[in-house]
């Protein structure tokens, strides 16, 4: 239909009609409503024609969609629509300038006796299929400043039609606006009856073509959009509805797309679709033709053809004679036989491919090098559990294993057995009581993979485990090779109701939140609230275990009903209200010795939810043991018991020796708790003190050279009792030590922070002249595992000097630490001389850091030899250049978890010696390790046993 507004735009240009202005005066020219009416005047002689749906008297009720129905209906779409297909002409017309016609026949044109009214008279006119033979008067509605038709209306009266679905009378309006300069935006309006043999009649009710953009324009809403009803008067009525605009070749466009519905009796549907996919990288168009028979939203019947060997006729004849379930249309275009139901086994191209496959799938049985398009596509997924807080829903991944070619209009169709429904999912219908999800994907690349995501709804009152069977199947337009993995089952569970507890303390001045540390008598107060993160359930109940070290002296709870704080005793059963508790409690030390106070929280349906543990630690006043030291003498070993000892040390009166009887396992010393204008506790030494054999949670605070810490362990993690930092600015020795800085995170708490038991030295000299520092067989582990950045770390150096200082630093083990040894000037004249030998670096932050502004030999010299280094974020910070490393071993010490070497260690007998008869633990050194014969030290704290 094309055929009339061309020939108007040519007589326009040639100067039969039209004419400036933006409207034009025309008689009874009517069009309201799309199609016109003649201005709904009784004296337009031309009323009978343009008021034609009164003259429709066939069957007015929905069609049944069907192979036959549809095959009229696609006729008659084609008829006003022929741009849909591939083989539509978009080329000039300029034959209509001498009264032909494009494929023969001819055409008059003359003036009427109204303005801006043409008389078109045809005789034979053949265009796009269809030949006309007839008057049409040509109505100008309105044109723009320029001339431009911007609205023209075309009165066909009792035309002879002769197309490809029969022989009609045709009479009706076509009416053809136009918007836009720039970017032309035209609506085509079709009210238009045909009446053929028997009394058939056809009705275009009110069918809109919209076309938007043109090869030369590209407009942001370019494309091709149609909607309308057509009625056969056998059938019924077809509705026509685009649910994707049409992009293709006739206008700018990228890929070639669009997707048309029609719609029948019981929603049963067809859709019309233009399709591209890539294939082996080329962008190819295809087309498909799927058909839902009964209403179900279900493709019971799919076509696909090749833009290159598509016709019309693929859609307006689906008969298949022979039953070989090949189209005969398509039989006769590729050169087979529709009457042999034998060709659609064979392959008669040799390409590997039956003739039947190379229909289904785009390909081509007499073409080998157009084989079928192969989409692989690959379901993925598999049992999957959720807790009952989660959401619920159904993960899938979906790959198209095809190296080459998209996979386009991909099908997938998922259904579930089991106490629960899909939820509604954007793109997706659902189907069968929501037990059914059935999703369309446009595209899916090759070599690629998408992953999808399907709610699940569960009954509220479905509180226990809940198991749901899924059943998926994907398809898409191409052939599939391996069709086994285009379906899928697999379970999707959700757990129980889980509740998660957790206790929140209150900060209070001077008083302790995560544990509880004092000696006899002593008091100390606590406030906390269980709250619920997890699942909320009714019915929980707490009970509080004490241990004898420790009695309740108060304990309130608060009572939400009564919004007031109430007595209450723990220790026996209490009931929560709205799954949670605010309780405040007083704590007073009984008796010496460490355990744990425990609450613990239960359901009757569930048993014990969970358990949260407050150390207990009791201990004596550390000035029982300053009074022995006090009242010994000079150079005296004083002996400890075992015990815990709570509280400062000074000694700094004179030389003395402590030293625990029963070692670092039972004999601890340890600081108070902070308290706000309170010094804090430390143990001081002065006049060549040590301090032995004990377990510290204490700052140790050197005074005066010559001190000695050793055979110590640092730090109580497990107590929240936290490592131990040593403090000087005099001469040391410090060795035979053990520090493990564990993390741990207590259960009563008033933030997400951790206990941290990381020790470390640190030395201060403000003098020119330099200090003598010996550290030598002490074992330092932290739990950092080298990531930078991390706030869980032991942080700063485990051993860092500013000023002048001679450093012996052998036979260490520092692993999981931030920095192991960090030495920097303190003025511009500070001095510095470092020997590092037969130590054990790993994963760390660094190993050495030298600050220093001068490289001068005469202000800093490193010397280094057999170290081992593993996995650390650097081995060497600093001035690299002052460096002189011997031996040094790259490797894995293979450590366990104590710091302990491991067989075949490369630290094993790796070590030179240097006059150290034991290590760390107090075992032999050296010992022939690797069993070579030879005795050698090892590297690092620990001399391997083996």
């Amino acid at each position: 239909m094309k055929l009339f507004y061309t020939l108007l735009v040519a007589l326009l240009l040639s100067g039969c009609g039209g004419g400036g202005g933006d409207s034009v005066e025309g008689g009874n020219s009517g069009g309201s409503g799309g199609g016109g009416s003649g201005g709904g005047s009784t004296t337009d002689p031309l009323a009978q024609y343009i008021n034609i749906s009164t003259l429709y008297h066939g069957n007015k009720n929905k069609a049944e969609v069907n192979l036959t129905t549809l095959a009229s209906f696609n006729d008659y779409l084609f008829f006003v629509a022929p741009e849909l297909l591939p083989d539509y002409d978009d080329s000039d017309n300029s034959g209509f300038l001498n009264e032909s016609c494009p494929e023969g026949g001819s055409v008059n044109i003359e003036k009427t006796s109204k303005e801006n009214e043409l008389k078109l008279t045809f005789n034979s006119c053949k265009s796009e299929g269809s030949v006309v033979t007839g008057s049409v008067t040509a109505r100008i509605l309105t044109t723009n400043s320029v001339g431009d038709i911007t609205d023209a209306q075309f009165i066909f009266q009792d035309v002879q039609l002769v197309a490809d679905f029969g022989s009609y009378t045709l009479k009706g309006v076509m009416r053809q606006a136009s918007t836009g300069e720039v970017c032309p935006d035209t609506t085509t309006t079709y009210n238009l009856l045909l009446n053929g043999p028997a009394s058939h009649q056809v009705l275009f009710n009110n069918f809109k073509f919209r076309r938007v953009g043109n090869a030369q324009v590209y407009c942001s809403a370019n494309g091709i959009y149609l909607a309308g009803e057509v009625m056969d008067s056998r059938y019924g009525a077809m509705s026509y509805l685009s649910s994707e605009v049409f992009v293709l070749n006739t206008m700018i466009s990228g890929p070639e797309k669009g997707r048309l519905q029609l719609t029948g009796a019981n929603n049963a549907s067809a859709v019309w679709s233009v399709n591209s996919y890539q294939n082996k990288g080329s962008t190819d168009t295809f087309y498909r033709y799927d058909i839902d028979l009964n209403g179900d939203q279900e493709f019971e019947v799919s076509y696909q053809y090749l833009n290159e060997h598509f016709s019309a006729e693929l859609l307006t004849s689906f008969e298949d004679r022979d039953g070989d379930g090949m189209q005969d249309a398509w039989e006769l275009v590729v050169g087979l036989s529709p009457s042999d139901p034998s060709d659609a086994l064979l392959d008669s191209d040799g390409d590997g491919f039956t003739n039947i496959d190379e229909f289904r799938y785009l390909g081509h049985p007499n073409d080998p090098l157009l084989m079928p398009a192969i989409a692989d596509l690959q379901l993925g997924g598999s049992d999957r559990q959720f807790s009952f807080g989660e959401d619920f829903h159904v993960p899938i991944a979906l790959g198209n294993k095809s190296f080459n070619v998209d996979a386009t209009d991909i099908v997938l169709t998922l259904d579930l057995t089991g106490n629960a429904e899909f939820r509604q999912t954007g793109g997706c219908l659902l189907t069968k009581q929501n037990k059914q999800l059935v999703c369309r994907y446009q595209k899916l690349p090759a070599r690629s993979i998408d992953r999808f995501s399907y709610g699940l709804l569960v009954p509220e009152s479905e509180l226990g485990f809940l198991s749901v069977q899924i059943n998926i199947n994907v398809s898409s337009f191409a052939h599939d090779p391996n069709p086994s993995d285009n379906q899928l089952s697999f379970l999707v569970s959700r757990a129980e109701a889980l509740p998660d507890y957790a206790i929140h303390a209150d900060v209070t001045p001077d008083e302790p939140v995560t544990h509880f540390l004092g000696v006899i008598a002593e008091v100390a107060k606590y406030k906390f609230t269980l709250m619920n993160l997890g699942d909320s359930v009714t019915g929980s109940s707490v009970v509080m275990t004490v241990p004898p070290q420790v009695s309740i002296e108060k304990m309130t709870c608060y009572n939400i009903d009564s919004q007031s704080w109430v007595n209450c005793d723990l220790r026996t059963m209490w009931d929560l209200q709205a799954d949670s508790l605010s309780f405040q409690m007083t704590l007073k030390g009984e008796l010496p010795g460490n355990d744990e106070l425990i609450l613990s929280v239960s359901h009757p349906a569930m048993g014990t939810l969970k358990s949260f543990k407050m150390p207990i630690v009791v201990g004596q006043p550390a000035s029982t043991i300053q009074q022995t030291i006090d009242a010994s003498e000079d150079g005296a070993i004083v002996e400890v018991p075992a015990g815990i000892f709570i509280g400062s040390l000074d000694l700094t009166a004179k030389k003395t020796v402590l030293k625990s009887v029963s070692g670092a396992d039972s004999t601890y010393l340890f600081a108070s708790g902070f308290k706000f204008g309170k010094p804090s506790d430390s143990i001081k030494l002065a006049h060549g003190s040590s301090l032995a054999n004990f377990t510290v949670s204490h700052s140790i605070i050197v005074e005066d050279e010559g001190s000695i810490v050793e055979n110590n362990v640092f730090g109580k993690a497990e107590w929240h009792r936290w490592g131990s930092g040593i403090y000087s600015g005099h001469s040391l020795i410090v060795r035979n030590n053990i520090t493990k800085g564990n993390f741990v995170f207590p259960d009563f708490r008033s933030s997400t922070g951790s206990v941290k038991a990381c020790s470390s030295i640190q030395i201060l000299n403000k003098e020119r002249n330099p200090i003598d520092v010996v550290v030598e067989n002490n074992l330092f582990i932290g739990p950092l595992k080298r990531e930078p950045g991390s706030s869980e770390i032991c942080g700063g150096a485990m051993f860092s000097s500013a000023g002048s200082i001679k450093l012996a630093f052998n036979h260490n083990t520092i692993t999981g630490v931030g920095t192991g040894i960090s030495v920097e000037e303190y003025t511009f004249d500070s001095v510095a001389e470092v020997k590092m030998n037969n130590n054990i670096f790993s994963a760390s932050l660094s190993a050495l850091r030298l600050n220093w502004s001068s490289n001068d030999p005469s202000e800093i010299s490193a010397e280094l030899n057999n170290n081992l280094y593993w996995d650390n974020y650097s081995d060497y910070q600093g001035i690299a250049g002052i460096l002189l490393e011997s031996g040094k071993i790259s490797a894995d010490p293979r450590l366990n978890p104590n710091g302990w070497l491991e067989v075949s260690s490369p630290a094993i007998d790796a070590a030179f010696d240097l006059g150290l008869s034991t290590d760390v633990n107090g075992a032999s050194r050296p010992i022939d390790g690797n069993g070579d014969g030879i005795a050698a030290p090892d590297i690092g704290a620990v001399e391997f046993q083996p």
